[in-house]
């Protein structure tokens, strides 16, 4: 009888829940959970973030999405292990080492969830050039994203430009795959190899007493943030009403990292809200959850779409500005020393959390592009360095979108920034909250 064995290279999908990459689990014999080191994801936040090849002052990852991206590692391995798997590690890169590894362990066939970029295709395609060259079978997962084959969706394959027309043929036409459950149970693996964690671990660092929500990685506390949010405290029923603010704890879902690290499935999150919806009933505020789910998906079948034209100076419009290049400037907005109270705070939450709320975000980069008249693709790596729900995709489009070289029908997306504050900080408590850096 064949020996039937799934290598499963981990990427940003670190969860067990609705895993794509695990279906059919129980017709294999054995499982081998697989993370490079050397892979993008991986190793790559200890690299200078670049422009235009020119290394920028900081880090591509900071401290805290280093810790954050370690603490989902390190989760998903104990679950593996609760499952008696576990978590083996190469520590070359996915393009030089799957493959042979595949090879030696005697593997059926390799799985894995495609990304979303220019390096993540990159690293899909000397991947699965390797294995064709190997001779074994590979199966590469869409699961990103809660509609799964826009193709079907759009006459001749094209993508809409603008999000409504996008949101209207979604609504109309497609209705998302429902999640599935974690396999109680997986194939085992004896294999002589390193398991995680082998690399030292992060640094310790104290979560700043001033934030109101503190994101750890993982897939039971992103669960567990999902259920209090929607069942607990209800907050998604007001949704609608507190999106726009920037302090409270339930203003927002903050779900936003675990989506981007793969430790919650965007699937659960959409059915989750309908549970509610069918035991509490619907109304404006859980169908803006899934709205705003769908603006994620626009973005990640945008990047899909247009591919290096992310991250160009002139954006997916081609539109040329005479942007400016002042370091002293982008200092003084990295570092919250603008002299604008709302930009400022926006900047210290940033540095100090990995996280900020979309309205805050969206005034911070009006300030660079607009106010400074600077390089967007700036601003847009200082937000790679630190955010922890970092997406390529929803990251490099929302900057895009808002320096009017994105997917945007209006030709300017300016924020006044003072009124914007008197509008949704009229007593200035974020303002104070986030003062000082």
């Amino acid at each position: 009888m064949t020996d039937r064995c799934l290598v499963w290279w981990i990427r940003d999908d670190l969860r067990l829940d609705d895993q794509r990459c695990l279906d059919g689990i129980g017709e294999f014999d054995r499982l081998i959970p697989v993370l490079c080191l050397g892979q993008r994801g991986i190793a790559g936040g200890d690299q200078a973030a670049r422009l235009d090849g020119v290394d920028l002052p900081f880090r591509r990852r900071s401290p805290l999405r280093e810790r954050f991206l370690h603490q989902g590692l390190d989760a998903l391995a104990r679950d593996l292990c609760e499952r008696s798997s576990r978590l083996f590690v190469l520590r070359g890169s996915p393009d030089v080492d799957l493959a042979p590894f595949a090879a030696r362990v005697g593997a059926t066939q390799l799985r894995f969830s495609l990304g979303c970029g220019t390096e993540e295709a990159r690293e899909e395609i000397g991947v699965v050039a390797a294995l064709e060259a190997q001779r074994i079978a590979w199966r590469g997962v869409a699961q990103r994203t809660l509609i799964e084959d826009p193709a079907a969706t759009f006459t001749g394959a094209r993508l809409p430009r603008v999000f409504t027309d996008f949101r209207k043929a979604v609504e109309r036409s497609v209705q998302p795959a429902q999640p599935q459950a974690a396999a109680p149970a997986l194939p085992p693996c004896s294999l002589d190899a390193e398991t995680w964690p082998v690399v030292e671990p992060t640094a310790e660092l104290d979560d700043d007493p001033r934030a109101t929500f503190v994101h750890v990685g993982g897939e039971a506390a992103a669960h567990a943030r999902l259920d209090d949010y929607v069942f607990g405290t209800q907050a998604v029923a007001r949704y609608k009403e507190t999106r726009n603010g920037m302090l409270a704890r339930d203003d927002i879902t903050r779900l936003s990292p675990w989506l981007s690290q793969g430790s919650l499935s965007v699937r659960r999150v959409h059915d989750t809200v309908a549970r509610y919806e069918r035991e509490h009933g619907a109304n404006d505020s859980t169908y803006w959850v899934g709205f705003e789910l769908l603006w994620r998906d626009f973005f990640e079948w945008t990047a899909q779409h247009h591919g290096a034209r992310l991250f160009l100076q002139s954006g997916l419009r081609d539109v040329a500005r005479p942007w400016r290049h002042d370091a002293e400037d982008f200092a003084r907005w990295r570092e919250g020393r603008t002299g604008d109270a709302l930009v400022d705070a926006a900047m210290h939450e940033l540095a100090a959390t990995g996280f900020l709320s979309n309205r805050a975000r969206q005034n911070a980069a009006s300030f660079l592009i607009h106010d400074l008249g600077l390089d967007w693709r700036w601003g847009a790596a200082w937000f790679e360095h630190h955010l922890l729900d970092y997406s390529t995709a929803s990251n490099y489009g929302n900057w895009q979108y808002i320096a009017g070289v994105g997917n945007d029908p209006r030709p300017l997306r300016r924020f006044d920034t003072r009124g914007q504050a008197d509008r949704y900080d009229p007593g200035s408590d974020y303002r104070r909250h986030w003062a000082s850096a």
